[in-house]
């Protein structure tokens, strides 16, 4: 049998393969070769890692931007984009030992053809230009809260967001203020 499906649509197949096989381990195999029929063991593998929860390792390699480049950024701090082209970047939020940390995620060619699509992802730990910019920015954010639709959203804007269910009432992130 032979069913099409878009590239959004394969995405979020090889999701809920990756979050079904964290949730029921003993059906890896089975899940793993069903995302191999979509053509995507790389990113299923990615999501897994993406949902597993285990602290994230900041990475060793940094990248400076401007305060207008990053806000020029899509934030994807509780999935992963979509259309993985080579070179495509984006921000992520992380927390680190207690402190908020932004990151950088940049689609690559991988070193190794062998992989599925020959697409990574390279991340580097964000560095403001103006170094008084990173403080505002983590003072912003530390005040922020995440719910699991995703939004960054003010403590009020948080609350309603649990009213419509976007949540089971915790935030995934919230630092309080810094000042």
């Amino acid at each position: 049998m032979n069913v099409t499906v878009d590239e959004s649509q394969r995405q979020l197949v090889l999701l809920a393969l990756a979050k079904l096989s964290l949730e029921r381990p003993g059906f890896e195999w089975a899940l793993g070769e069903v995302a191999r029929a979509f053509n995507g063991v790389t990113m299923y593998n990615q999501f897994k890692e993406l949902h597993t929860p285990v602290k994230f390792e900041i990475p060793e390699a940094s990248i400076t931007l401007t305060l207008q480049e990053f806000r020029m950024l899509d934030e994807y701090s509780m999935t992963m984009p979509t259309g993985t082209r080579i070179g495509k970047r984006w921000r992520r939020l992380v927390e680190h030992e207690g402190a908020a940390v932004w990151l950088m995620g940049e689609y690559a060619a991988a070193a190794n053809r062998k992989e599925d699509v020959g697409i990574i992802v390279k991340w580097y730990r964000v560095v403001l230009s103006d170094p008084r910019e990173m403080v505002k920015l983590t003072r912003q954010v530390r005040r922020d809260f995440f719910c699991s639709c995703g939004a960054a959203c003010s403590e009020e804007e948080y609350k309603k967001h649990v009213e419509m269910g976007h949540d089971q009432g915790e935030t995934l992130y919230n630092g309080g203020d810094t000042r």
